[in-house]
């Protein structure tokens, strides 16, 4: 495909922006590599930056106690470092457009904000679960029917705009997504294949993926009704969809897509989810391992099967625990009244 300025395109996993935003570094430098390389991981570092910033913005807006921990959280994190400065994952831009699209609701700028979700999910889909969750918090918060009334049609008009102006010059019929449908066929630290390796064969693939659908979608019912609420219920929507996305109905779970449920978690304004999230990331990088040193071996597939297991298990299972028995101690703690 032929994209209007000189970009060259190919059917990709990524949204129509994403497209653009990887191709910006090679269309600037030529063929100068190094260059390329090097502007590339300028732009997503300066992302990092910028995302602290709105994160440190928006925290002094509504919890300025955990403004300047959280900034940190993001901006002086080795898995953010590891993964975006230096591996160059454009997930960094599909969060700070979402971070940019929370700051907007702090100004109650809502179609804004659901604009820049939107565009978030055309760097990549994953954040399309999102897109619900704000509309209903921001047509929840208008003050009478009647502006609730014109924000659906505004929310349309804005939507639709930038759908239309994204794909124009990407659309090529059904391969327009070829590679996206084909990627998330493939299989990496899944609760579907985690499942189906645990029970030895008992729970069909087909099966695990059906009911790791169904936790998913308990998960997201129980985020809309929160989206319903307040701004820090929205913000914990975002968190759990995030995360039960990539816990158990995804199928191919990259270590840095961790970023996505991390930068929701670090915006909630309580210590132990943070701690829990920034355990997260650390769990993600022991994850690399697994691509990096073992599977470049070639092991059969009983034995990937159950090192995919075993690094499920090491992302995801340390900052659950840890959030259950905060929460334990939380519960069983009494306050003393001698």
């Amino acid at each position: 495909m032929q994209l209007a300025g000189g970009f060259i395109t190919q059917p990709s996993p990524y949204g129509p922006l994403g497209q653009v935003i990887q191709a910006l570094p090679v269309k600037i430098a030529g063929r100068d590599i190094l260059v390329s390389l090097l502007l590339l991981k300028f732009m997503f570092s300066s992302m990092i930056i910028y995302g602290a910033f709105l994160i440190y913005k928006i925290l002094s807006h509504i919890a300025p106690r955990f403004a300047i921990p959280a900034t940190l959280a993001l901006a002086w994190n080795p898995f953010v470092f590891f993964e975006f400065s230096a591996n160059g994952h454009n997930d960094i831009l599909m969060m700070f457009l979402i971070l940019l699209a929370i700051f907007a609701l702090t100004k109650d700028y809502h179609i804004w904000a659901l604009t820049l979700i939107i565009a978030s999910a055309l760097i990549k889909f994953a954040s399309l679960p999102l897109v619900p969750l704000f509309f209903i918090y921001s047509f929840a918060h208008q003050p009478t029917q009647t502006k609730r009334i014109f924000y659906i049609l505004e929310a349309i008009v804005a939507s639709l705009s930038l759908l239309l102006a994204s794909f124009v010059f990407f659309w090529a019929g059904s391969k327009t997504f070829e590679r996206f449908l084909s990627e998330i066929q493939y299989q990496l630290y899944s609760f579907i294949l985690f499942l189906s390796d645990s029970s030895s064969g008992s729970i069909s693939f087909d099966q695990a993926k059906r009911i790791g659908w169904v936790l998913f979608g308990i998960c997201f019912l129980y985020t809309l009704w929160l989206s319903s609420r307040n701004f820090l219920s929205l913000l914990k929507g975002c968190c759990i969809t995030m995360f039960a996305l990539l816990a158990f109905s995804a199928t191919y779970v990259q270590p840095w897509y961790l970023l996505w449920p991390f930068v929701f978690a670090i915006l909630i304004p309580q210590t132990r989810v943070a701690i829990a999230a920034i355990l997260l990331t650390y769990c993600a990088i022991l994850a690399e391992l697994g691509p990096a040193y073992i599977f470049a071996w070639g092991p059969s597939q009983d034995a990937s099967n159950l090192i995919n297991s075993f690094f499920y298990l090491t992302i995801f299972l340390p900052p659950v625990l840890f959030l259950l028995i905060s929460r334990f101690r939380q519960i069983f703690s009494y306050p003393s009244f001698s």
